[in-house]
C-alpha cells in the first residue's frame, strides 16, 4: 500500500504529461533530416487538472492494523482512518513516505549514467523534454514510457548483444545490463558448434545416453551388441562403425551441437567448522588448529544440548508420567555425550593453549568459499518466452472471476503492478463536461486511494454518487483504496467492454456516512469516529476505470490500534497502541507469486519444533491436549496473527540485541533470524502471505499418514490387518492410478502421494468392508460408549479428511466448496482429533468423557441400534495380543503419542489455508510436488557423478533436458531451424524417448500407461477433431470370445461374433445404426445391411484428447461420461463400459462401446456425503468412440448402498 501521494504541483505536472503532448514534443525534436532541434517548453493544459485542484478537497490519513483485509466474510472488518489537509498537501511525515524533495533530488553520479537509463520519477512528474529527447535518440516507443510503475527506479533499455565469439575472454559476453552492486557471479558461456554433423541415429543414441544416465560400462556393452548387426552385404553398417568407443565423446558431440543455456557461478563463503571434511590444501599447523576448534565447537554444542535437556527434565520432575521419564533419560544421554566429547577434546576451555603457545580462542579461521552454480536468468527466460510454453502462458492483466483457479485470477496477480505487461488503469481525462474526447490520465496502481462513483443507480446508492457533480465528488462521492486491477471476466461484469480495465476497491466510510448508521445503532463503532477519520471495510466493490475520478492523499499508520499482543512485552501483557511510530520506508508489500522452499528457517522463523512454530500466527507448541483437543484448530489467528509490519519491527528489534537476549527473544516469539534469506531476496513481498504452507506435505505426508498408522496399529485386529491388505489389493482404483503396495510389508516404500491416493479410496472401501469383528475390542467398546457406531465414526472421519484433502489439493472446486474451505478443513481436523483421543482412551482404559471432554462425537451418530457387547477371538476378546494392559508403560507411551498427534504443526496449519486460497486462487497452486519430483530426480542421478562438484554436474544434466524440451517446443526455430526440425522428426519416431522431458501438455503421442499393452489396432476412421489416434487395446482371443456371455442389448442372447443376422438381433442392429448415425455421421438407417465381417472384441480403448494433449485409456468396468446425440438436445450422460469392439463398414473401421447407463438417484449418503447412483440395466446403449468425453470418473459398488460416485480428486504428478 502506498501511504501518501505527490504534492499538488507534482500532480499538475503529471496530469500535463498526456500522450498527445509527449507525441507533439517528440515530433518537434527532429527536423526533416532526423537531426535534433531545440524546442520551446510546452505548457501543460491547466484545464485538465482543474478538477483535481479544487479548493477544500481534503487528504485522508488512515490507521490500518494489517496489510491485507482479513476477517469473516459475513462480518465487516473495520479499520480506522484519519482525514486531514488538502489534496495537494503532504500528510504528517510518517517516515519514509513519498516527498517532493526526494523525487527532485538527483546526484551527480545519476546524471552521468548511461543514456539507456530512463528516470521514471522525472517521467511521472512530467518533466518530459529531456525524456522525450532521449527516447527519440534511443528509438524507444513513447507509449511504453507512459505506464511505467512508480515503484521502479529506472528502466534500462537493453541493447542486443553481439554473438559470442570463440576468442572471447573467459568472463564471457558483456552483460546486456549493468551489473548489480553485490553481484559476484560470473557467466559461464556454453558455445554451440553448428558445424558438427550428427546422424539421426547418433542423435537418438546420445539423447538416450544422457537422459537415462547410461554408464560407461553399459555403453561398452551396448556398443558391442550394436556392432553385431550386419547389413545385406554381411558388413556392419557405417553408422554403427562410426560410433565413438568413449561415452563421453558421444555425449559431448551432442551437447556441443545443441544450444545449451549459459550458466553462472558465484563464490559463497562456508563455515570451516561445519564442513564434513577439510580442504586438502591446508597446512599441517592450520589443520591441527582447526581440528581442535572443531572438537571444541562440538563439545560446546553438546554441553548446550545437555543443559537444555536437564532444564526440561527438571520441570517434569515429580510427575509420574512416561513423558517425565523420557525427558530424564534424554538428559542423561545428552550429559554423557558432553562428557565424552570433553574428555577427547585437546582444548576444552577458552584460553588454553597448545604446545606452540597459541591462544586458540583468538585464532582467526581461514576463509573458504565454494562455487555456487545456477542458470543464467536472461538466457533461460529468453528461451522459455520464445517457445510454445511462452505462447501458452498468460500475459497481461489478471482476470476477476467468480471462481478463481489460475494464478492470473488470484489476488496475488491482480494486486501487483509487475504482472500487467505494461497495461494499467488510468484516470480518464476530459477537456470539459460536454467533451466526448477522452485521454488517459495518471495511472492507477493497487493500493492507490481514489475518489470514485459506483455502478449502482442513484436510488440504490446511499450517496447517490452518480448525481454528484464533478465539483463535489471529493466531498460527496465514494472514497476507497484500490485492492486489485484487472479485466472483469465475472458472469455479471461491471464493464461494458471486455478489454476495459476494472478496479477492485475497498470503500472507506466518512463520518456520518449513511452506510455506517446501522453500525452506530448497534454500538459497534467505539470510540466515536473522529471528524478526519475514515473507516475501511473489507467488502469489495468493482467499478470500471471510467468511474474513478481522481487520486487523493491517504496516510496509513500500520502500527496504530492493533488487536494483538505487544511483541516488546511479556507473553501475557496485552497490546499497547503505538501511535506516532515511524513507518517503514519501504512501500507496502504486494504479492506476485509464492516463493519455493517455504520452510521456516528461510523465512526467518523457528522450525516445527520451536515454541512458536507457525510463521503465520503466534500459537504455542503443545497447546490443547487433554483439556482442549481442538485448541490448535480453534486458535484466534486474527488477534494473535503475524503481520508484515509487525514482524519487520520485531526483526529490527532483535537485530539490536546481544546474542543471549536475541536467542531468548527469538525463542519467545518464534523468530530465528532477523535477516532471513527470503527477505533479502524479495524485500518488497509480504513476509507472511508470500510464504504459504504446502498442502501436499500437511495433508499427504502428515494427516493421511498419521490416520493410516492409527488404523493399522490400534484399530484393526491382527486378522483384520491381513484381510485389509487383501481388500486393498482387490478394491478398484480410479482410472490411471497405480495400485498401492502392501500397507504392512512395504509401508516404508509409500511416498506422500500414495497416502493421498489411499485417503481418496479408503472411505468407500472401509464402509464396504469394515465390520465389528475386524476391530479391536477395547476401541470398539469405547466408541460404542459415546453412542456412536465405530464403523460410521471411522468412515465419517476418513470421508471428511478426503473431502478436506480434495479441497486443498484438487484442481476443480465448486463455488460452494471454495467459499467453505475453512469449515471443511476445520471439520475434518476436528474428527481427526476425536478419533485419536478415542484410540488413546481405549489403550489406557480411561473414562472417555474425561479424555475427550466434549460430546461432539455423538452428535452425528446413527439412530440405528449398535451392538455393545464384546465377542470372542479376534472379533472382540480383550487379549494381550490385541491391546496393552491398562496402565502399562508401553500403553501409556502409545496413548501419549496419539494425544501429541492432535497438536502437530500439520494439524494447526489447516486454519491458514483459507487466507492462502484467497491470495493464490487455490491452495494446490502453492504445492511443492514439482520440487519434490526434482528432488527425487537429483537423488537418483547423483550416483552417476564422481561426487565432485555435484551441483554443477547435476545442473548440466538438467540443462540438457530443458534444452531438448525447448528444441521440441520451437524455441530455436529461427536460430537453428535444422536442429529443430531434426529433433521434432526424431521425437515423432521415438516418442517414448522424450517422455521424461515433456509434460502432459507437451505430449501428443501415447502416454506411459499404454506401454506394454499388446495387440493394439489403430482405427483412424473412428477419429474426429477431438479424438486423435483412436485404437482398441488387448483384443480378445478366440477362447475368450466364446465366453463373452449374453447381454440384454442382444435381447438376452450371446454377444455377436460376426455381423450376420444369425448373431445380431433386431435390437442390436438398431442400437448399432443409431451409433453410426449420431456418432460417425452416417445417413439415418445406414448401414442398410451388414457385411459378414468379424467383430473385434477388446478389453480397452484409447485416444488422445486434442485439447489437453493427454492420452486416455478406458477398460471394461470403467465409468465414462458420454454425449447422448439423439433427437433431444445434446446431453452429457454417465455409463459403465460393458464391452469394447471394433467393426468394419465399407473398409472403414469404427470403435464402439457397449454401455449400461447410470443415473442420479438425487440421494447422498449420510456418512460419505457422496452421490448414490443406480444402473439402468434394461436400457443398454451403443455409442461410438467420438461420443466419449476425456473425463475420468471413479465409481464403486458398496454393499448395502449401491453405486457411489467418489468425486474427490487430488493433484499428483
Amino acid at each position: 500500500m502506498r501511504s501518501s501521494r505527490r504534492s499538488d504541483a507534482v500532480n499538475k505536472e503529471r496530469l500535463g504529461g498526456r500522450l498527445s503532448h509527449v507525441t507533439r514534443l517528440a515530433r518537434n525534436l527532429l527536423d526533416e533530416s532526423g537531426n535534433e532541434v531545440e524546442v520551446e517548453e510546452d505548457i501543460a493544459n491547466e484545464q485538465d487538472v482543474e478538477q483535481y485542484a479544487e479548493d477544500g478537497v481534503e487528504d485522508v490519513v488512515m490507521t490500518d492494523p494489517a496489510s491485507p483485509p482479513a476477517g469473516n466474510d459475513d462480518e465487516v472488518a473495520m479499520q480506522g482512518i484519519e482525514w486531514s489537509g488538502g489534496i495537494g498537501s503532504s500528510p504528517p511525515s510518517p517516515g519514509g513516505h513519498w516527498s517532493e524533495s526526494q523525487s527532485e533530488s538527483t546526484s551527480e553520479e545519476e546524471e552521468e549514467e548511461d543514456d539507456g537509463i530512463i528516470d521514471i520519477e522525472e517521467l511521472r512528474n512530467s518533466n518530459l523534454d529531456d525524456i522525450v529527447a532521449q527516447a527519440a535518440r534511443e528509438d524507444i516507443p513513447l507509449n511504453e514510457l507512459l505506464g511505467a510503475g512508480w515503484y521502479e527506479d529506472r528502466i534500462f533499455v537493453a541493447i542486443d548483444s553481439e554473438p559470442s565469439d570463440e576468442d572471447e575472454d573467459e568472463e564471457g559476453p558483456k552483460p546486456i545490463r549493468p551489473k548489480e552492486e553485490g553481484d559476484t557471479s560470473t557467466i559461464l558461456p556454453i558455445h554451440q558448434n553448428k558445424e558438427i554433423k550428427l546422424s539421426e541415429f547418433e542423435m537418438a543414441l546420445a539423447s538416450f545416453a544422457d537422459l537415462t544416465g547410461l554408464s560407461r560400462q553399459l555403453w561398452d556393452a551396448l556398443r558391442e551388441v550394436l556392432l553385431l548387426i550386419k547389413g545385406n552385404d554381411g558388413e556392419t553398417p557405417n553408422m554403427l562403425k562410426r560410433l565413438p568407443p568413449q561415452l563421453s565423446t558421444l555425449r559431448k558431440r551432442m551437447q556441443d551441437r545443441m544450444p545449451m543455456m549459459n550458466m553462472r557461478e558465484a563464490k559463497i563463503p562456508v563455515d570451516v567448522l561445519k564442513m564434513p571434511s577439510l580442504p586438502p590444501n591446508l597446512k599441517p599447523e592450520e589443520r591441527q588448529k582447526i581440528e581442535i576448534l572443531r572438537q571444541r565447537y562440538e563439545a560446546n554444542k553438546a554441553v548446550g544440548v545437555a543443559q537444555k535437556a536437564a532444564k526440561a527434565a527438571a520441570k517434569a520432575k515429580g510427575r509420574n508420567s512416561n513423558e517425565a521419564r523420557t525427558l530424564a533419560r534424554a538428559a542423561e544421554r545428552a550429559q554423557a555425550r558432553a562428557n565424552e566429547l570433553n574428555k577427547t577434546t585437546t582444548a576444552v576451555k577458552t584460553g588454553i593453549t597448545d604446545e606452540e603457545g597459541v591462544d586458540l580462542s583468538k585464532v582467526v579461521l581461514p576463509a573458504f568459499a565454494t562455487p555456487l552454480t545456477f542458470f543464467d536468468p536472461p538466457t533461460l527466460f529468453r528461451n522459455i518466452v520464445a517457445s510454445d510454453i511462452g505462447n501458452r502462458a498468460h500475459s497481461g492483466p489478471g482476470h476477476f472471476v467468480d471462481l478463481p483457479r489460475e494464478f492470473y485470477e488470484s489476488h496475488a496477480w491482480l494486486s501487483s503492478v509487475r504482472t500487467t505487461s505494461g497495461r494499467y488503469a488510468h484516470i480518464i481525462l476530459k477537456s470539459s463536461d460536454n467533451d466526448d474526447n477522452e485521454e488517459n490520465g495518471p495511472p492507477i496502481f493497487p493500493s492507490d486511494w481514489v475518489f470514485y462513483r459506483c455502478t449502482k443507480l442513484p436510488e440504490r446508492c446511499p450517496l447517490a454518487c452518480n448525481n454528484v457533480p464533478d465539483s463535489r465528488v471529493h466531498l460527496d462521492a465514494h472514497i476507497g483504496r484500490v485492492y486489485g486491477v484487472g479485466l472483469d471476466r465475472r458472469r455479471r461484469p461491471c464493464t461494458t467492454d471486455s478489454e476495459q480495465m476494472c478496479l477492485q476497491i475497498q470503500e472507506a466510510y466518512r463520518r456520518k456516512s449513511p452506510a455506517l448508521q446501522r453500525f452506530l445503532d448497534m454500538g459497534i463503532i467505539t470510540p466515536e469516529q473522529q471528524p478526519r477519520e475514515l473507516i475501511l471495510v473489507d467488502h469489495l466493490t468493482y467499478i470500471p476505470e471510467t468511474k474513478a475520478f481522481a487520486h487523493t492523499d491517504v496516510y496509513v499508520d500500520h502500527y496504530s490500534g492493533e488487536d494483538h499482543r505487544n511483541p516488546d512485552s511479556s507473553l501475557n501483557q496485552p497490546a499497547k497502541p503505538r501511535l506516532g511510530r515511524q513507518q517503514s520506508k519501504r512501500p507496502p508489500p504486494k504479492q506476485e507469486a509464492p516463493l519455493p522452499k517455504y520452510n521456516n528457517p528461510n523465512c526467518g522463523f523457528k522450525g516445527p519444533r520451536g515454541t512458536k512454530f507457525c510463521r503465520c500466527c503466534f500459537t504455542s507448541k503443545g497447546a490443547g491436549r487433554r483439556n482442549d483437543p481442538d485448541a490448535q484448530i480453534n486458535f484466534d489467528t486474527t488477534t494473535n496473527g503475524r503481520y508484515h509490519f509487525q514482524i519487520l519491527e520485531m526483526q529490527q528489534n532483535m537485530a539490536t540485541m546481544n546474542d543471549t537476549a536475541a536467542a531468548k527473544y527469538g525463542t519467545q516469539w518464534g523468530i530465528k533470524d532477523p535477516f532471513p534469506a527470503l527477505v533479502n531476496l524479495s524485500p518488497s513481498l509480504d513476509i507472511v502471505m508470500s510464504r504459504p504452507y504446502d498442502a501436499a506435505h500437511s495433508e499427504f505426508n502428515g494427516i493421511a499418514q498419521m490416520i493410516h498408522e492409527l488404523l493399522c496399529d490400534s484399530i484393526l485386529t491382527p486378522t483384520g490387518k491381513a484381510e485389509y491388505a487383501v481388500q486393498l489389493r482387490a478394491w478398484p482404483f480410479p482410472p490411471g492410478w497405480q495400485r498401492l503396495q502392501s500397507p504392512f510389508s512395504h509401508r516404508l516404500s509409500w511416498q506422500m502421494v500414495h497416502y493421498g491416493r489411499w485417503l481418496i479410496i479408503a472411505p468407500a472401501m472401509l464402509l464396504h468392508w469394515l465390520k465389528r469383528e475386524r476391530m479391536r475390542a477395547q476401541f470398539y467398546d469405547r466408541v460404542v460408549a459415546t453412542g456412536r457406531d465405530p464403523v460410521e465414526l471411522i468412515v465419517e472421519t476418513l470421508a471428511k479428511m478426503a473431502k478436506s484433502t480434495s479441497t486443498l489439493m484438487g484442481v476443480k472446486l465448486s463455488k460452494q466448496d471454495y467459499h467453505q474451505i475453512d469449515n471443511i478443513v476445520h471439520e475434518a481436523r476436528h474428527m481427526y482429533n476425536q478419533l485419536h483421543f478415542m484410540a488413546s482412551a481405549s489403550i489406557m482404559s480411561v473414562d472417555i468423557s474425561s479424555v475427550v471432554g466434549t460430546p461432539d462425537v455423538g452428535n452425528s451418530g446413527s439412530d440405528a441400534e449398535t451392538p455393545t457387547g464384546s465377542g470372542d477371538g479376534d472379533g472382540g476378546g480383550s487379549t494381550p495380543s490385541q491391546s496393552q494392559p491398562p496402565g502399562s508403560v508401553r500403553g501409556q507411551k502409545r496413548a501419549d503419542k496419539y494425544e501429541k498427534l492432535t497438536v502437530r504443526p500439520n494439524v494447526h496449519v489447516g486454519i491458514h489455508y483459507k487466507d492462502f486460497a484467497k491470495e493464490y486462487s487455490l491452495p494446490v497452486n502453492c504445492s511443492t510436488l514439482t520440487g519434490e519430483d526434482a528432488h527425487r530426480y537429483f537423488k537418483r542421478r547423483v550416483y552417476e557423478t564422481n561426487y565432485s562438484n555435484v551441483e554443477k554436474v547435476l545442473l548440466m544434466k538438467v540443462n540438457f533436458q530443458q534444452t531438448a524440451r525447448l528444441l521440441l517446443l520451437g524455441s530455436f526455430r529461427e536460430d537453428d531451424p535444422e536442429l529443430t526440425t531434426a529433433m521434432i522428426d526424431l521425437s515423432r519416431q521415438c516418442p517414448t524417448l522424450f517422455d521424461m522431458v515433456l509434460s502432459h501438455s507437451d505430449r501428443s503421442d501415447l502416454d506411459d500407461q499404454n506401454e506394454g499393452d499388446e495387440d493394439e489396432d489403430q482405427a483412424e476412421d473412428a477419429s474426429d477433431l477431438n479424438h486423435l489416434v483412436p485404437c482398441i487395446v488387448n483384443k480378445l482371443r478366440s477362447k475368450k470370445k466364446k465366453a463373452l456371455g449374453c447381454h440384454v442389448a442382444n435381447e438376452g442372447q450371446r454377444l455377436p461374433l460376426r455381423t450376420t443376422l444369425d448373431d445380431m438381433t433386431a435390437r442390436w442392429s438398431r442400437l448399432l445404426r443409431h451409433a453410426y448415425h449420431y456418432d460417425f455421421g452416417a445417413p439415418l438407417g445406414e448401414p442398410s445391411f451388414f457385411e459378414n465381417t468379424v467383430i473385434k472384441w477388446a478389453e480397452k480403448f484409447s485416444f488422445t484428447d486434442s485439447a489437453s494433449r493427454r492420452r486416455f485409456t478406458f477398460k471394461c468396468g470403467d465409468y465414462i461420461q458420454y454425449v447422448s446425440r439423439s433427437d433431444t438436445p445434446k446431453q452429457y450422460r454417465i455409463g459403465r463400459i460393458d464391452r469394447v469392439f471394433e467393426q468394419d463398414y465399407y473398409t472403414k473401421s469404427h470403435v464402439f462401446i457397449l454401455i449400461t447407463p447410470i443415473r442420479h438417484t438425487n440421494r447422498r449418503h449420510h456418512i460419505l456425503d457422496l452421490n448414490i447412483m443406480e444402473e439402468l440395466t434394461d436400457e443398454p446403449v451403443i455409442i461410438g468412440l467420438t461420443a466419449v468425453q476425456p473425463v475420468t470418473l471413479y465409481m464403486v459398488h458398496v454393499d448395502g448402498v449401491g453405486i457411489v460416485w467418489v468425486d474427490w480428486d487430488i493433484y499428483t504428478l
